[in-house]
């Protein structure tokens, strides 16, 4: 999330300043590999960069082609294969075992790229995901070449280079996404054409609530903020709810939990961090979650007191049969975790492994694929 937020607004800069560059995505791969489609890094012709699509393998054979690509203002997709790779291929030496498909593009040559910034800065700063549609491959006669897209916003409305009705409405129909990914591949023909597309959920940024400002939450605003997220801060506390004690962070209410809550009603996708320290509080913040929990609420506090809040919560009929699945205390990762700061890191791994439906345990133990 973080590294697409930089590409993001690192483009607009480039382009403003008419610096000469290359937009680099992976479109496809196969076997093991560092990236998954979508991921983006830029080239400039002094050869910086920013982002990056393998482990440090590929980059500087991608910044010689990009000095072509530049030059001739056409896009091109490469192909890396280091499947057989035993210290080899092109002088790479990568053993990574996979392939790499990546599409090249010039930045300043990118037809709407006004629209497309403007997309990808809506979904960033909305709460629904919309789709971004790349040609990947043209054969035949094509009307799209390699490079043209199509950016389809939340309500369905498109814009972009492809404009075709027949090949619009084939994209809209095939928007479902295998489980745990966010890009799927299409292939559309017709007698004098086929295409090979790469279709890209853009999603939006977690948002992350955390009821209560002390000490405690400052390494998780920090974190949290690092990789991307939206971060809202709640404290009913004047000396606590100071935006420059959360610099980081997206906005800090100084409000009753219970104002809050009525106020601005958490949403099913949302994250939620309870560390009030407080057990009314914390009984006021749950009773608003119960009947509509968010996608996970961690507590803070041993397992004794939070099983006290729920024995309360069902006495007084504030009880919801999917509320235990999402909630999560004690709260965080069991990695030995003591300092603020390390308890922050134990939360913020609990709540992504919680977000890509994983365990959280060591990847020397997973049987199959890291990713999905």
């Amino acid at each position: 999330m973080k590294d697409f937020q930089e590409i993001l607004s690192t483009s607009q800069e480039w382009i403003r300043q008419k610096r000469k560059a290359v937009m680099v995505t992976v479109v496809r791969v196969a076997g093991s590999t560092y990236r998954r489609p979508g991921a983006r890094m830029l080239i400039d012709a002094s050869g910086e960069m920013v982002g990056t699509v393998s482990g440090g393998c590929l980059e500087a054979d991608i910044a010689e082609h990009a000095k072509k690509v530049i030059e001739q203002q056409q896009p091109v997709v490469l192909k890396y294969d280091t499947m057989t790779d035993d210290g080899g291929v092109w002088g790479l030496g990568s053993g990574c075992n996979g392939i790499v498909e990546v599409l090249l593009e010039p930045l300043t040559n990118l037809v709407h790229k006004e629209d497309y910034f403007a997309f990808f800065q809506s979904i960033q700063a909305g709460y629904q995901p919309g789709y971004f549609v790349t040609v990947i491959a043209a054969h035949g006669e094509p009307a799209y070449p390699v490079g043209c897209h199509l950016a389809i916003h939340p309500d369905g409305s498109a814009l972009g280079e492809i404009t075709r009705p027949d090949l619009l409405a084939f994209v809209k129909l095939n928007l479902e996404f295998p489980e745990g990914k966010t890009y799927r591949h299409l292939e559309y023909a017709t007698e004098n054409e086929r295409y090979e597309l790469l279709v890209e959920q853009i999603v939006p940024p977690p948002e992350l609530v955390i009821f209560g400002a002390g000490q405690d939450a400052e390494p998780v605003v920090e974190l949290a903020a690092f990789l991307g997220w939206r971060v809202v801060v709640v404290d009913h506390r004047p000396l606590f709810a100071q935006p420059d004690r959360f610099p980081a962070a997206t906005q800090v209410f100084l409000e009753d939990y219970g104002a809050f809550l009525t106020n601005r009603p958490i949403q099913p996708e949302n994250l939620v961090i309870i560390m009030t320290h407080h057990f009314l509080h914390d009984l006021t913040i749950l009773k608003h979650l119960c009947q509509h929990p968010p996608a996970y609420i961690g507590v803070l506090g041993p397992r004794r007191r939070t099983q006290q809040l729920l024995d309360q919560l069902k006495q007084e009929g504030e009880w919801n049969e999917q509320f235990p699945d999402r909630l999560f205390s004690p709260v965080g990762l069991d990695i030995g975790s003591e300092s603020p700061e390390e308890i922050a890191l134990s939360i913020i791994s609990e709540i992504q492994a919680v977000r890509a439906r994983r365990n959280g345990g060591f990847l020397k133990s997973r049987k199959g694929p890291i990713h999905l």
